[in-house]
């Protein structure tokens, strides 16, 4: 959820703990992860080519 509002929504990820009711600290948290974990399935997909 915390990618989808900060990229495709365009929200600071203040304003996504505000909506979310999260911690500031749990949403960068999150979207690091969430990062990693797109980054990682990329980079499996450029080796497969």
């Amino acid at each position: 959820q915390a990618i989808e509002l900060a990229f495709f929504r365009g929200m600071s990820q203040r304003e996504i703990a505000a909506k979310t009711n999260t911690p500031l600290g749990t949403v960068k948290t999150r979207l690091e992860l969430g990062l990693k974990k797109i980054y990682d399935g990329l980079k499996e997909l450029r080796d497969e080519l």
